[in-house]
C-alpha cells in the first residue's frame, strides 16, 4: 500500500479524477497509520538502516528505496504540500456552480464526478484543510441534480 503511493502521486496526467486520485490515497494511508500508531518516518528509517551484507540484491534494494525515498507518506511535509496542490487544482477546476466536470474547462458538470470529488474531500477533510464552501458548494449541486431529475422521471408518466 505505501509503495504505490509515488506512482500515484508522480501520475503525469491532470484530469479532475487523476487529480483528486493523486493524493487522497496518501492521505488516508497517513491517516491509516497514524490511527495504527505506526510512525512513517520510523518505518522509512529501517528500510535505510538495514545490514548491508544482508542484501542479496543490491540493485533491487536501491530501486526500491529509490521509490520509497519519494513517497509521501514518509514525510509530513511532503504530503500536505501535495494534498494542498491538489485541493487547490480541484478548487481551480471546479464550475462556478458547485460541480465538477471530467477536465478542468468542462462547460457543465457532471453528476458522477461531482459525487466522486465531493466524496474525497469529505475523507480529506479529516486529515488536510478543505476550503470553506468548497464541498458544501457540491453538495447543493447534487441535490439540485437530483430533484431536476426525480422531477423528470415523475414527468416522463405523463406521456
Amino acid at each position: 500500500m505505501v509503495e504505490a503511493l509515488p506512482y500515484l502521486a508522480e501520475y503525469p496526467y491532470g484530469c479532475v479524477e487523476q487529480t483528486l486520485n493523486r493524493f487522497l490515497p496518501a492521505v488516508i494511508v497517513a491517516d491509516t497509520l497514524k490511527q495504527l500508531g505506526l510512525d512513517p518516518g520510523q518505518a522509512l528509517e529501517s528500510h535505510r538502516n538495514l545490514n548491508p551484507q544482508a542484501i542479496r540484491d543490491k540493485a533491487f534494494y536501491d530501486k526500491i528505496m529509490e521509490r520509497l525515498e519519494r513517497n509521501p507518506v514518509y514525510s509530513e511535509r511532503k504530503l500536505k504540500a501535495m494534498a494542498e496542490k491538489g485541493i487547490r487544482d480541484l478548487r481551480e477546476k471546479q464550475l462556478s456552480n458547485g460541480s465538477w466536470g471530467w477536465f478542468g474547462g468542462a462547460s457543465e458538470g457532471d453528476p458522477v464526478m461531482t459525487a466522486h470529488v465531493a466524496h474525497g474531500l469529505k475523507i480529506a477533510s479529516n486529515t488536510v484543510n478543505v476550503p470553506e464552501g468548497m464541498l458544501s458548494k457540491a453538495i447543493r449541486w447534487l441535490k439540485n441534480y437530483q430533484e431536476r431529475q426525480t422531477a423528470l422521471l415523475e414527468k416522463g408518466d405523463e406521456y
